[in-house]
């Protein structure tokens, strides 16, 4: 074969039947080649694995086409491991499909490092969705101002927490070359006039003097990661506040030249000498330990604001003197659209007025008590009733499409998950059944799309926002 002894590859008959494995095959999985040869692929199998990931592998490679994916396969000890997989058919000189070949990478390692950051930002952001929501609600029923400005100070802290978890998530993609970028299509212009307005209340608490300044060359379509230039800019601006003194002045000018999206931070704040710069886009290193006590973060903002703006194919420039404040200068090719405004935005979609008369009956299917309480309070405040399922189980038990409007669906949960639940639910009621939104801190890159490809209906993410919890809602009803 022609496949060295190190690479982890196999060949197969138009029946999936081992023909050859390498002897990094037989090491990884702990079978001989005696063992595997004249049997199935499926010996690997995985129960973890879903059936529609086997029937979209071989619909593609019987087409005469290349499979790529992740596959968790089981080793003869009943152990397990991640593979990058590359499966694809070999060809006779009738170019007539005459079996398959594998080569797999070996990631295991990785998919363990995935597997605990996601299980720490599920175990992060469940009590934070309770201490954001119920602080939410709290500041809107509160009548004491004191007492106003107390949960709005909860809730301020928490949202903090969150983003910080956030960076430290993204940090970790970024250096695993994990991060991806979402290109659509955006009007500049519009998204960064409502984007500067959430700086206002910022900016007004210390006094400071902030100045956008957009050109009209942003008045166009542009395609691209917006909700990356928009990290930038929250990392940068975040940054000028931090460290510009009371009645302080922030510039954020923004134009389009060249085709090149440039953005200009300028402050007059307190600024950096030389052996600061040096180390300013390093991660976890800010100035002396003065500094850090005094104007606290942890450092992270900027060094991913460097790795966005190196993943965009940009580059951002640093200009500073101690006492004389500090520029940031960002420029990021981007490409400008033909037309002028958008057929239907993004914005448009989501601009969905909250109607306190809406009606019905849901099941919430969440283990946890406190989220059970605070979902609870969102769905009767929007004019909603429901029961409580505290498992999958539950959940399937109590369902009945005749009863429940629909279902909100945590994941994570004791006897049986979200997705079990979801099975047979869908299996059950068929067409019959209602709409089940994944209601979960399952909150990683690409758990959204798991959860739909699976079946959910729609996904909500934890901590909850309630906006979005209305939208996902009010589809269905």
């Amino acid at each position: 074969k022609i496949f060295g002894e190190n690479v982890i590859a196999s060949s197969a008959d138009l029946g999936g039947n081992i023909t050859y494995a390498s002897p990094a095959l037989c090491e990884i999985s702990g079978y001989t080649q005696e063992e595997l040869l004249g049997k199935g692929h499926s010996l690997f199998r995985h129960k973890d694995m879903s059936s529609r990931v086997y029937k979209n592998l071989w619909d593609t490679i019987q087409s005469g086409e290349i499979w790529n994916g992740e596959i968790k396969n089981v080793k003869k000890n009943g152990d397990y491991y991640w593979v990058n997989a590359s499966i694809m058919p070999e060809f006779d000189d009738a170019n007539t499909i005459v079996g398959y070949s594998s080569i797999r990478v070996d990631i295991t390692a990785q998919k363990a490092k995935e597997d605990f950051m996601a299980n720490m930002s599920h175990e992060l952001r469940t009590p934070l969705n309770s201490i954001i929501g119920f602080s939410s609600i709290l500041n809107k029923k509160q009548t004491d101002e004191d007492h106003r400005k107390l949960s709005k100070q909860v809730y301020t802290s928490a949202t903090g927490l969150l983003h910080l978890i956030n960076d430290i998530l993204d940090l970790a993609k970024i250096e695993d070359a994990n991060f991806t970028l979402e290109a659509f299509d955006f009007h500049a212009y519009d998204e960064l006039v409502e984007f500067s307005q959430q700086f206002e209340g910022l900016t007004h608490k210390k006094t400071l003097h902030f100045n956008t300044i957009l050109d009209d060359s942003l008045k166009n379509v542009f395609h691209g990661d917006w909700g990356r230039l928009n990290q930038i800019a929250l990392n940068l601006i975040s940054n000028a506040v931090k460290f510009t003194p009371k009645d302080g002045r922030i510039d954020f000018k923004v134009e389009y030249e060249n085709d090149t999206y440039v953005m200009n931070v300028s402050d007059n704040g307190i600024g950096m000498n030389q052996e600061v710069q040096d180390k300013i886009f390093k991660p976890f290193e800010q100035a002396d330990g003065s500094t850090t006590r005094k104007y606290g973060g942890t450092g992270l903002g900027l060094s991913i604001t460097q790795n966005l703006v190196e993943l965009m194919d940009g580059k951002i420039e640093l200009e500073s003197a101690e006492g004389k404040g500090t520029t940031f200068i960002v420029s990021i090719p981007l490409e400008k659209l033909d037309q002028i405004i958008l057929e239907e935005n993004e914005k448009d979609l989501n601009a969905v007025e909250k109607d306190d008369s809406l009606s019905g009956h849901i099941l919430i299917a969440e283990d946890n008590k406190t989220n059970q309480m605070l979902i609870r309070m969102l769905v009767e405040d929007f004019g909603l009733t429901c029961d409580i399922a505290n498992d999958g189980l539950e959940a399937v038990e109590l369902y009945n499409p005749d009863k429940y409007l629909l279902i909100l669906m945590d994941e994570n949960m004791p006897n049986m998950n979200g997705l079990e639940a979801l099975r047979i639910l869908q299996e059950k009621y068929k067409q019959e059944c209602g709409a089940i939104i994944a209601l979960t801190a399952n909150a990683m890159k690409g758990d959204r799309e798991r959860f739909l490809n699976a079946g959910m209906s729609d996904y909500v993410a934890k901590p909850i926002n309630e906006d979005e919890l209305y939208r996902a809602i009010v589809k269905f009803l």
